[in-house]
């Protein structure tokens, strides 16, 4: 934040914002404090502000509008900064995440963080008890994304779907498990939104589909991923093949890949059971 307040003509500034408000958060989360997410959130604002045409400036926005809306439980704020992406950057690649937001304001479909909300979240995880675990299956791609494509113009979306109606009825049966579906037909689901659906859903389990294609045509068998950084060419080319749809642009700051392994390392454990 220092570097941004002595050099606010660099480009370099508005990556310094964004990483403060990103420690900001991350503190919240370790520690508490409500004045640490407001913080984050004021870091995110001034962003926007300053650098409206910086390639961060649309993320900005809809993550201060995710923590004022779960967090602080400022519809309002949250409205306005979601709003702002939807009418003044079209184009951006958060677009989507922001009007999808929207809508679940003005349908009153978001999940709330209030002492309520928690409790009511507690009964519905109460009542499910008997039933087993809460099992949120993700079918990868949608819509326009299509995926991998096999021969014949097999479409990945479209396979993984299929297998994931048949996995839901196994689940149920086998298990007696509780399963949601991030889409159960053929539409373009936001990355963002899905992960964002299984917090919501407080899932015990969050299971993503696949399936990958290879110019090898003897290649078969399944394939498990675990959470993890990793400087494989082969995985590094992976990911960036199934995240297509994040259009990402530049390369990974020092800081931002620090975080990620600092997060990713906490959850290593869990991600491989």
């Amino acid at each position: 934040m220092s570097f941004a307040d002595k050099h606010p003509r660099l480009i370099e500034a508005a990556f310094a914002l964004h990483d403060a408000a990103v420690l900001y958060e991350l503190l919240y989360r370790r520690f508490g404090g409500r004045d640490r997410i407001e913080g984050s959130a004021r870091l995110l604002e001034r962003l926007a502000r300053d650098y409206p045409g910086h390639k961060l400036a649309d993320d900005a926005l809809v993550r201060r509008g995710d923590l004022l809306l779960y967090e602080l439980n400022d519809v309002a704020g949250a409205r306005k900064s979601y709003l702002e992406v939807v009418e003044a950057y079209r184009n951006a690649d958060m677009y989507e995440v922001a009007r999808v937001r929207l809508r679940s304001i003005d349908e009153g479909t978001y999940q709330k963080t209030s002492k309520s909300s928690e409790s009511s979240k507690s009964l519905e995880k109460q009542a499910h008890v008997d039933q087993g675990p809460l099992v949120l299956i993700d079918p990868g791609h949608g819509g326009d994304d299509f995926g991998a494509q096999g021969k014949g113009g097999l479409l990945e979306k479209d396979v993984v779907l299929d297998i994931a109606l048949r996995l839901e009825k196994l689940l149920v049966e086998k298990l007696n498990a509780v399963v949601r579906l991030t889409r159960r037909k053929d539409v373009f689901v936001p990355l963002a939104e899905r992960t964002n659906l299984a917090n919501d859903f407080e899932a015990d389990v969050f299971i993503s589909l696949h399936t990958n294609a290879s110019p090898k045509g003897k290649v078969a068998g399944l394939e498990t991923y675990f959470l993890d950084n990793t400087n494989d060419k082969a995985s590094r080319k992976l990911a960036e093949r199934e995240n297509r749809s994040m259009r990402f642009e530049g390369s990974q700051s020092d800081l931002q890949f620090m975080l990620s392994d600092l997060i990713q390392n906490a959850k290593l454990e869990d991600s491989i059971v």
